[in-house]
């Protein structure tokens, strides 16, 4: 396993903690009333088109900073603006003046822009009939928001989300604490013992996955030693499923496996064409299956698909079941049980070609996803894909507690959407005699995650017809809750 130290750095664990720890000393996190200091806030709007176009990409800025305006302590009120400003714009505009510092980043941010223009007109100029307007679409979100204002102690947090034409936008959450007695930073050598990062790092750990019901590795672990002890099952290997596009945490998962005298064979059906950490789908486990199914990342015109596997021997296995059982000595004994798996000459062609654009398609469904992941309200919790790894994106799935209304508002507006999936595996009938135990997580994502739509091939017009109408739901959601 990855020791925790390098997991998590030193400086996150402090932001997060510090945060943490001030926000929960009041239920009341927007107090601001005991410390003997003011706040102003200058709002930023502004939209540039592409060459003075306004049929041409654009950019949109919004700022939205707070920042300390009076204090009685002169010095530090400079202090605590220069950490304001650091921390909203970065290196770049320390010791401006909060006033200085927003219009410096705007004048910059737009300039910077505007260099795009000679790139966009050699696009143009391409006329291979492909859409260039989204990848230069840019726009920043940011905003701060003072949380705690009390005991001589200031706590805020930066939010930033941005979109700069790649694969995915960003979006980042950074907690700050200052001690109003010096304007000094609060740190975590001011509140823990000497090494206390590793101890601190699993705590973290643990309460975030406790909090957002994330499936810990070490569960498999502990399903493992449960079923050993059952003593009702000769366990062979462990099955991990690429739900959605995602790969699974494969390191995790064949260092227990491998420990327990077990393969892991890797269910890529809806994940080809994704990466795990350098390596692609398919390459990664001791075995793996991927479907060609039309629904799939590389679908060709009906059924088919493909097992991946290193060994020869069970390369020789897997095209002796393909085949009936045939034996590859003769071709008239059948040595095993078997069955008709072999893919037809039609199928063949039809995938011959898709591989050709197949990389570009990956591209377009990583564009889809990127502007769900930055327009998307957040009423609806996204995909959220592992460190180093990129997704297939053979489904775009969102959770929400309102699934089957929204499933109804969506379906009414015309936009197709599915639940998959509204029955776990461990439920149905077939594997009833062993559903022995019950998988909660499983159980209530059933009810509450639903796929949107994703297609290599979804216009930028459909697409903002989609995340309007989401938006527009989650819009009235929030106003009633209100």
């Amino acid at each position: 396993m990855i020791p925790m130290s390098t997991q998590i750095s030193k400086s996150l664990i402090a932001l997060f903690f510090l945060g943490m720890f001030v926000t929960g000393c009041n239920t009341n996190t927007k107090q601001t009333a005991d410390n003997d200091i003011k706040f102003d806030s200058i709002r930023v709007d502004r939209t540039y088109h592409l060459l003075n176009n306004p049929d041409n990409p654009n950019c949109n800025l919004q700022l939205n900073f707070t920042y300390p305006a009076k204090f009685s302590d002169k010095d530090i009120l400079k202090k605590i603006q220069n950490d304001f400003v650091l921390s909203y714009f970065g290196e770049n505009y320390e010791n401006l003046s909060p006033e200085e510092a927003v219009t410096k980043y705007t004048e910059d941010y737009l300039n910077n822009y505007k260099e795009l223009e000679a790139d966009f007109k050699a696009e143009l100029e391409k006329k291979d009939d492909l859409p260039v307007g989204a990848w230069f679409s840019y726009f920043e979100m940011s905003s701060d928001e003072i949380v705690y204002n009390q005991n001589d102690i200031l706590s805020y947090t930066v939010s930033f989300e941005n979109y700069t034409g790649g694969a995915h936008g960003s979006h980042a959450y950074n907690n700050h604490v200052i001690n109003l007695k010096t304007g000094n930073a609060i740190t975590e050598e001011d509140i823990f013992i000497e090494n206390f990062q590793d101890s601190l790092a699993q705590i973290l750990i643990d309460h975030i996955a406790k909090q957002n019901k994330v499936e810990n590795p070490k569960d498999l672990e502990k399903a493992i030693e449960e079923v050993k002890k059952e003593g009702k099952l000769n366990l062979k290997a462990v099955i991990a499923v690429d739900i959605f596009g995602s790969p699974c945490d494969y390191d995790a998962i064949i260092e227990i496996a491998h420990k327990n005298g077990m393969k892991v064979l890797s269910d890529s059906c809806q994940s080809y064409g994704s990466v795990y950490k350098g390596k692609k789908a398919g390459s990664i486990a001791d075995m793996s299956a991927t479907s060609f199914y039309p629904t799939k990342p590389l679908a060709c015109y009906g059924d088919g698909g493909a097992v991946f596997t290193n060994s020869s021997e069970e390369n020789e296995l897997v095209k002796s079941c393909r085949v009936h059982g045939m034996s590859p000595e003769d071709h008239y004994d059948n040595v095993r049980l078997g069955m008709t798996g072999r893919m037809n000459t039609f199928q063949a062609a039809v995938l011959l070609q898709k591989l050709k654009v197949f990389d570009q398609e990956l591209k377009d469904r990583a564009h889809v996803a990127s502007r769900y992941d930055s327009e998307l309200s957040s009423y609806f919790r996204k995909q959220q894909i592992l460190n180093g790894c990129q997704s297939a994106y053979a489904l775009y799935t969102i959770n929400c507690d309102d699934r089957d209304e929204l499933m109804a508002f969506l379906k009414e507006n015309g936009i197709p959407c599915g639940a998959y999936y509204p029955r776990p595996v461990h439920t149905q009938t077939a594997y009833a005699k062993w559903n022995t135990r019950s998988l909660p997580v499983c159980e209530k994502l059933s009810k509450t995650v639903l796929s949107i739509p994703m297609t290599p091939y979804l216009d930028n017009e459909d697409l903002d017809y989609v995340i309007s109408k989401m938006n527009e739901f989650a819009a009235s959601k929030n106003s009633k809750a209100a």
